[in-house]
């Protein structure tokens, strides 16, 4: 997917008012991500990173038409409605990232950055997303280190949605890189 793709998904997560099974087929085929089987015809429509058998196309059976439009799928996993199955996409697709939720009558909260101290992935993680020297300011003349220290928080209102908060913010996160990717 390319910047506005995916900036439209994002739109779509945020405007969302509750599970949908087709944005449940498009983060995953956004991601390439699966469950527990796979499909060889979707090599075709995969990045240059693809491998085949990569676990995280294991699970998910999707049709993607011609211009890179979803068609069908079948057997979706529920990202958008499960709680445990945007879990394991998260860590599927961040591993070594750490995530914070919360849930209350107001909103549903969830906060995303990368584990520098993880013991398997840290080391990785701190050459692929370095921190700055010092503080800066952000957009709203709040200190920080950035989002790779601070993590991306997502505040999702009203309540009773967590699966998609969880969702908003994992595609925050790869749009975040995308665009520092470009630069």
């Amino acid at each position: 997917m390319n910047l506005d793709e995916w900036e439209l998904l994002l739109d779509n997560i945020k405007t969302t008012d509750g599970p949908c099974i087709e944005l449940d087929a498009r983060v995953c085929a956004g991601f390439r991500y699966a469950g527990d089987c796979y499909s060889s015809w979707m090599t075709k429509f995969a990045d240059d990173n693809f491998v085949p058998g990569d676990h995280r196309l294991v699970g998910r059976v999707l049709i993607i038409g011609e211009n890179g439009e979803h068609i069908a799928h079948y057997g979706a996993q529920a990202v958008t409605k499960s709680l445990d199955e945007a879990r394991a996409l998260f860590r599927s697709i961040f591993p070594g990232w750490w995530m914070n939720t919360g849930e209350c009558h107001l909103s549903d909260d969830v906060r995303i950055a990368p584990d520098f101290s993880d013991p398997e992935h840290g080391e990785r993680l701190a050459r692929e997303f370095p921190l700055p020297e010092v503080k800066y300011r952000d957009e709203h003349g709040d200190f920080t280190y950035g989002p790779f220290n601070d993590g991306f928080d997502i505040d999702r209102r009203p309540a009773g949605n967590l699966p998609i908060a969880i969702i908003q913010a994992m595609i925050e996160a790869k749009l975040y890189i995308l665009k520092q990717a470009a630069h």
